[in-house]
Parts: C-alpha cells; structure tokens; sequence
C-alpha cells in the first residue's frame, strides 16, 4: 500500500471513530436526560415522549425532545395539523429542508408512501438523520404542477432571496385543494430585507414580520394562522407567539 493509501486510510479511520464518540456521548446524554426526567409534564405529540421537561439550549431553555429533537415550533405545527386532520394518510406529501426535523420525517413517511424531502443543500441516503432524499432548488421544483396534496417548509423561505419565486413554485405543484405549512420566523410587524446576513442570525436574507404572510396570499393562496396560546401550551412548552401559517390552495 503506498503511503498516501495510508493517509486515506488513516483519514477515514479518525472519522469513522469521532462519528461513533459522537453518537455514543449523545446517546448517553439523552438516556442520563431521560432516566433522571421521567414527570409527566411535559409531553411530545410528534414521538410521544413524556417527561419533567425538554432538554434545553443556551438560547432556547426547556425546548427540544429528547428523542426526536423537535422544538416548540414542530410541536406547535404538529398540533394545527391534528386539530385540522392533516395530512391525511396516503397524501403525496413534499418535505422542504427536512434536516432537523426527524420527528415529522418519521410521522411522514408513516402516513404516506408518496413521501419525498428536498434540500438545495445536498442529497444524502441516510434517511434515519432526517436528510434529504432529492436536492432540488426551491425556485425551481422538478416537479409538474399539482403533484402533491401536502407541503411542509418550515423557516426556510426567510432564507431565499427570491422568496416569491419559491412560493409560486410550492403553489404550482400544489394539487387544488391542497395544504402548505409555511412558517417563518417573525422578528416584528413589517418584513425587512437583510443585506448581510450573519452567521448568528441562520443568514437570514429576511426578517419576516406579520405581514410577510400577505405574500402567500398574492400566491393565490387562501391563509389561515395559528398561534401558540393553545390549552395545551405548556405540556408542549410553546412559544405563545408562535405563528403558524396554513395556506390553501382553494379549488378551481
């Protein structure tokens, strides 16, 4: 073997061994969470996990489940969507940007065997990390129109600079009839464009406001908000302000 083998080699052996430390450490950590939070007041209606609280964060205290890793707004969005039974089992459902959305990949791919996630990021086959299964950019879907009865895309549009674009594409391959999931971070009342997005603010190119959702109604679509001043607001730790918009696209 000559000595640049050995060099791959080497390099592929260093990494294989942190993937797994890193895997075990954390494995160890939630199971230690789990063991020593076993109330009941806490509880996830993505994965069913129940505990004394969620796992916290240095920006996000009592926020993420320890076994799917969703966070309030997941939770709030999987709430809106039992109250309205949607998406309905056997839905042709698009995922946008699934990467740390594992729990509602799994319930996805649960209900539905017409299920595919996209990312413009990357396409990868290890579905179990909740990656994406097509990359694909967002303002330009490979897909013909109405092909889906269900969209998610959770805080992604803030991140498009032609955010108008990408909401025509998701209204374009919306079946008539068919539901779109589309929050977006609020920062205040009127949407601001970034010119230098920062790496501690996601590099948002936008600041949505609560107008921002006005764009979706240019789309064509019909919008209807949620927020998290629900009955079962602490149980599932929500943001009361959390806003989660559900957009229709009405039948013609």
């Amino acid at each position: 073997m000559t000595i640049q083998g050995l060099a791959v080699n080497s390099t592929r052996l260093r990494g294989a061994y942190w993937r797994l430390r890193t895997r075990y450490l954390r494995t160890w950590r939630l199971f230690r969470f789990r063991v020593t939070h076993r109330g009941r007041s806490r509880f996830c209606n993505i994965c069913g996990w129940r505990g004394s609280r969620f796992l916290s964060t240095d920006d996000a205290p009592d926020a993420t489940c320890p076994y799917c890793l969703s966070l309030p707004r997941h939770r709030l969005l999987k709430a809106v969507l039992d109250e309205r039974g949607q998406p309905i089992r056997g839905s042709r459902i698009l995922h946008v940007s699934p990467k740390g959305e594992l729990g509602l990949v799994r319930w996805f791919r649960r209900i539905s065997s017409a299920y595919v996630n996209i990312d413009k990021g990357g396409a990868w086959n290890d579905f179990s990390e909740g990656n994406a299964m097509v990359q694909m950019d967002l303002t330009r879907l490979g897909f013909a129109a109405d092909s889906f009865d269900f969209i998610m895309c959770s805080h992604v549009l803030e991140n498009i600079q032609d955010d108008r674009k990408a909401i025509a594409e998701i209204y374009r391959v919306l079946a008539p009839g068919g539901l779109a999931a589309l929050p977006v971070q609020i920062y205040g009342e009127v949407t601001r464009r970034i010119d230098n997005p920062t790496a501690e603010d996601y590099f948002h190119v936008w600041h949505p406001g609560l107008d921002y959702f006005a764009r979706y109604e240019e789309a064509g679509f019909s919008v209807h908000l949620y927020n998290g001043n629900r009955p079962e607001k602490d149980a599932l730790a929500l943001y009361p302000r959390g806003v989660v918009p559900i957009c229709e696209k009405l039948r013609q």
